[in-house]
């Protein structure tokens, strides 16, 4: 087989790894997200040696990944996270190198092993697996691939030191992520692949009367180390959960999906709810590819593709239920070369036809699955990006701050009401309640702020149920006047606001502390309620307005605050009307000698003209304004008080 350069090939993949290197760019900023903060603490402290023993608190052995999280632990016990997603997707793009070598070897031409790539590359099933730093899928896919790679390559130079090599990263793998064991076949099916190439299947079978002679030893090294590692992962401490053996029609619906990609979308199945229907269907569509590769003769690689696929998800199919499969698209990592050669070999046009139609129909239906994969793949990192946006948020916030501070309506997770793909959840588990907001910052700049959770879903719920999310918020929920009593020992309130776009914002709503000044400072409304004091900051291009209150008496239901920006005699050009913390506390659990301190935010007017800010208290039921007086008792005009903007 000629390997010469091919001056437009390598042109094209260097595009193509630049290009992927773009999409995934913006994941260098998603720091931690999930439950990183206790997978990777337990690296922190311990040496080399302990990591390479299993832990009773992980559900899994892995030593090898252990070992490699523990290389980006810094020596003040924070993680160097941009490193790390950088190495992500470092190993993401070698990955894409070895399987077209692979592809190469096997008897792929040039383009058509460059689609195999694409395919690969696209599969928006890799997105989790690639945006996220913590998935082992990637690395061990680099190993494991390298061991074929080098398995080839021994083949061709008969080197035992290259097949040794080749064992030593199948070894590699399996400490990463066990269920590179299933994978141990892939050398004997590429065996296999080579050698009909050359022989009848009659000769093949012959040849294994004596295995070692003939060239089968080492395909059965793999399987017995694979054997092997099965039997020690067994029967090691580990921490019970989820994995074990379970049969589910709903896990492999959710696998299918990944072999035929835009035939799965959710618009393309919408009323077949079912999963033996789809399974049905989709499965029928596989024996149609695979039976398009035999009549191309290209059946060979087909199967081998096919095998590869059902081998590589063959862990998730037994070992998992599908409450973990469903938010798991990484599982599928290791499946996607097996399924890309499926395709090429069913479609890619033959040499000499490439201009017939069913060659161009072909070569449409690849490019159709890799924009499809593609457009997917924006769209999870549209998805991904709102919310990780605004778990960063709150950790550049607490990055420098101790105490303890109450956050309300945290998202925990959420997804897509229009869903991409027929089955799974297709969204985004941001920080789940079994993970404290604090160990955030704390790993990622070694923060020592504490944190407590609650909701209160009554807040921002028509925006919700107009976005595009469905969003589970942390915390228990909890009504104002326990709210209230938290907040007493908080150094301050955050709420998370949404709007019907879908975007997440984060707001410093105030805080409470006891003992007020009985003289009021500022304006009093009702002879009641007592504006203490008021300060504007100017912050990018918004006014921060930071008020403090507190009431003599206890107050009536239906009575709130409003902020407004506004020049004389014209209408508000903006406002933050409203109960105090972002809603959160209604003034009728104000308690009486408590001070409530309340921010809002309005856009900063340009400069040059007479912008003021106007704030009173009224009855949101009938619209009436409460008296106010300044604190010199004289009447305030509109029943505002007002304080001009300086610029």
């Amino acid at each position: 087989m000629n390997y010469k350069v091919n001056g437009p090939l390598l042109a094209a993949f260097i595009c193509l790894l630049l290009f992927l290197t773009a999409l995934y760019a913006p994941a260098l900023r998603f720091g931690l997200i999930w439950d990183d903060p206790e997978w990777y603490m337990q690296a922190v402290g311990k040496s080399t040696s302990q990591l390479l023993f299993p832990s009773t608190q992980y559900q899994y052995y892995r030593p090898w990944l252990m070992i490699y999280n523990h290389q980006f632990i810094k020596a003040d016990g924070t993680i160097a996270i941009y490193l790390l997603h950088w190495a992500q997707i470092g190993w993401y793009l070698l990955n894409l190198t070895l399987i077209f070598g692979i592809s190469r070897k096997v008897g792929f031409d040039r383009w058509a092993a460059f689609m195999v790539v694409v395919l690969s590359a696209l599969h928006p099933f890799v997105y989790q697996a690639i945006a996220w730093e913590a998935p082992s899928q990637p690395i061990m896919a680099v190993f494991l691939n390298t061991a074929w790679v080098l398995y080839l390559v021994g083949r061709e130079r008969s080197r035992t030191s290259i097949f040794v090599l080749s064992a030593f990263c199948f070894l590699i793998a399996m400490g990463l992520n066990e269920t590179a064991v299933a994978l141990a076949a892939i050398p004997l099916l590429l065996e296999i692949a080579l050698r009909l190439q050359k022989s009848r299947w009659q000769d093949i079978l012959k040849s294994w009367r004596h295995p070692w002679q003939n060239g089968w030893g080492w395909t059965g090294v793999y399987l017995i180390m694979a054997v092997l590692f099965t039997v020690i992962w067994l029967v090691i401490p580990r921490e019970n959960g989820v994995v074990g053996l379970f049969w589910d029609v709903r896990v492999y619906a959710y696998m299918l999906q990944g072999f035929v990609l835009a035939f799965a979308s959710s618009a393309l199945v919408r009323g077949t709810i079912h999963e033996w229907s789809l399974i049905g269907m989709w499965g029928l569509l596989i024996v149609a590819l695979w039976g398009l590769a035999l009549y191309r003769k290209r059946g060979t690689l087909a199967t081998i593709g096919l095998i590869w696929a059902f081998l590589a998800i063959a862990p998730g199919l037994i070992g998992l239920p599908f409450d973990y499969i469903s938010i798991a698209s990484r599982m599928f990592y290791t499946a996607v070369p097996g399924v890309a050669w499926l395709w090429v070999s069913a479609l890619w046009p033959a040499p000499q036809a490439r201009w017939s139609a069913t060659a161009v129909l072909g070569a449409a239906l690849l490019i159709g699955m890799a924009l499809f994969g593609l457009v997917t793949t924006i769209g999870f990192g549209g998805l991904y990006s709102k919310g990780i946006n605004h778990l960063a948020e709150m950790v550049d916030t607490l990055a420098d701050k101790n105490g303890s501070y109450l956050f309300v309506n945290f998202p925990d997770r959420y997804h897509l009401k229009e869903e991409p793909l027929a089955v799974g959840y297709w969204g985004l588990t941001l920080a789940p309640v079994v993970v404290d907001l604090d160990e955030f910052p704390a790993l990622l700049h070694g923060s020592d702020a504490q944190t407590i959770s609650r909701s209160m879903p009554w807040l921002d719920e028509t925006s919700r149920a107009e976005g595009p999310y469905h969003v589970d918020m942390r915390g228990v929920i909890t009504p104002p006047n326990e709210l209230y009593q938290l907040a007493a020992a908080q150094e301050g309130i955050y709420v998370t606001r949404y709007d019907t776009a879908g975007n997440f914002s984060l707001h410093y709503a105030g805080a409470l502390s006891k003992g007020n000044d009985e003289n009021c400072g500022t304006a009093v409304f009702d002879n009641t309620i007592c504006l203490q004091d008021i300060q504007l900051t100017p912050a990018g291009d918004e006014l921060i307005i930071r008020t403090t209150w507190w009431t003599s008496e206890p107050l009536p239901e239906h009575l709130t605050l409003y902020t407004h920006l506004a020049q004389p005699g014209l209408p508000p050009a903006a406002q933050a009307d409203g109960d105090s913390w972002q809603g959160a506390l209604p003034l009728a659990n104000w308690q009486p000698g408590d001070l409530i301190l309340d921010e809002r935010r309005l856009p900063l007017p340009p400069a040059g003209s007479d912008w003021r800010i106007s704030l009173g208290v009224y009855n949101w039921v009938t619209g009436a304004r409460l008296t106010a007086v300044d604190n010199q008792e004289r009447p305030l005009p509109d029943n505002a008080f007002v304080i001009p903007i300086e610029q």
